[in-house]
């Protein structure tokens, strides 16, 4: 058991950080004075893609999905509005709260009770869930509506099929808006992109690092212009100044807690609604480090036949020029066929890829969620977990629901997560009993 006691210090750009989120909330009510557009859907990919418009608002299927989680009366007046319109709990957790809003009113007012009507619905069909819940949302607010297909494997079919849908995407939209789309707008939204998903994914290497100069807590709050905004240049910058103080963290040997008694991951989703599930290793000296929900669908990777994971190079570091619409395309498409984790769901596709990881990040212990409130990210959950136990890599399994606090036993879950700390060696640090007193 490691018990050095390292340097910890505050992110600097952390206020940066926050400052872009809030940005992000505040677009979609004032984009209408600004003459932007106001694009619904779930598209935590190809945010490029409506980029060649400007500056766009995005108020997924409803904006105020953080606050309502947060709050466990509203989740459950959410989750109850959206149950008694016929959508039960065998329905994705995330879709119950989207529906909710929609049926509460909430989904095009803002927090001053002006009324914002979103221009269309863009929607990448990462799932069968998401996809209905948008012609849901587009036939109950009067809007137009359309399924972008998200093929789950690379191959030339597949990526010539996404680059046709694309362009057909933005002939669509250019005339449900009466538009033109800039393809110099375009491409430069597509680099960053690129960038900032490559930034994020060598920012994820570095925690390799003992100690870590972050940990999943941290990265779980810096993630989040990442999947808002990547297609914007400010986020560049924030991603290229995290990436620069993380470097540095690295190299004075700045810790994110004070120890590493042990270094965990945290495999699938967390619930969204529990992040104290992160803090409960720090009365032993362990910390989250890292894992899959806050390295994959912000992070470009290249995963190799060994399983090793490493980030992934810019187009132009592989002599790829984006200087047309065309190769703009097929560079979206490259990114999401080739180098996104994410796109894959959980299926593993190669079946070292978890352990690798585990031994390349140092890793002591693996806690999994079986998911009951996603069932696309619950596929290939149980191969994983045969797959770390076979390589004798200790984990731990519990239940719950990423979006849906009934779905989660708080209290059982830190339990067992104290028994496992436990059967690892670890006990409880004597400076944190003395501070319980």
């Amino acid at each position: 058991m490691n018990k050095t006691k390292y340097k910890t210090a505050l992110l600097d750009c952390w206020p940066m950080m926050k400052e872009l989120r809030r940005d992000h909330f505040k677009h979609t009510w004032k984009a209408g004075e600004k003459g932007d557009l106001v694009v619904m859907g779930i598209f935590e990919w190809f945010l490029a893609l409506c980029a060649g418009f400007g500056d766009y608002a995005n108020p997924s299927y409803g904006p105020y999905y953080t606050g309502i989680l947060r709050d466990k009366e509203k989740a459950l007046t959410c989750f109850n509005t959206a149950e008694s319109k016929g959508f039960k709990r065998d329905i994705c957790a995330s879709m119950r709260c989207h529906l909710g809003q929609l049926y509460m009113g909430l989904t095009e007012k803002s927090p001053k009770g002006d009324t914002v009507k979103p221009d269309f619905i863009l929607q990448p069909a990462a799932c069968y869930a998401m996809s209905k819940t948008g012609q849901i949302v587009s036939e109950e607010l009067g809007i137009p509506y359309l399924n972008l297909e998200f093929p789950t494997k690379d191959s030339g079919n597949t990526r010539a099929y996404l680059t046709t849908e694309m362009q057909e995407a933005i002939e669509w939209m250019e005339k449900k808006t009466d538009r033109k789309f800039n393809d110099e707008l375009f491409i430069n939204a597509v680099q960053n992109e690129w960038e900032c998903m490559v930034l994020w994914a060598r920012i994820c290497e570095m925690t390799k690092t003992i100690p870590s100069p972050l940990d999943y807590r941290q990265m779980w709050s810096l993630r989040i212009p990442n999947i808002t905004s990547r297609h914007k240049r400010e986020t560049v910058t924030l991603y290229r100044i995290l990436f620069d103080e993380v470097k540095e963290r690295v190299a004075k040997g700045i810790s994110a807690t004070p120890y590493e008694t042990a270094r965990l991951f945290h495999q699938f989703l967390p619930p969204f609604y529990a992040l104290n599930i992160f803090k409960e290793p720090w009365k032993y000296g362990a910390s989250f480090i890292g894992g899959d929900g806050a390295f994959t669908s912000m992070g470009a990777w290249m995963i190799h036949e060994d399983g090793t994971w490493e980030a992934a190079k810019m187009p132009h570091e592989r002599g790829v020029n984006i200087s047309t619409r065309e190769a703009a395309l097929e560079a979206l498409a490259d990114l999401y066929l080739g180098y996104l984790p994410a796109s894959r769901c959980t299926l593993t596709v190669n079946q070292k890829e978890a352990a690798k990881m585990i031994h390349d990040w140092h890793v002591d212990g693996v806690v999994l969620m079986i998911d009951r409130g996603c069932k696309t990210l619950s596929a290939g959950q149980e191969e994983q977990i045969v797959e770390l136990k076979d390589a004798g890599i200790p984990t731990m399994v519990y239940e719950g629901s990423h979006a849906d606090f009934r779905d989660y036993n708080e209290i059982a879950t830190l339990n067992r997560l104290d028994f496992f700390l436990e059967s690892l060696g670890l006990k409880e640090l004597d400076e944190f009993k003395e501070g319980q007193q």
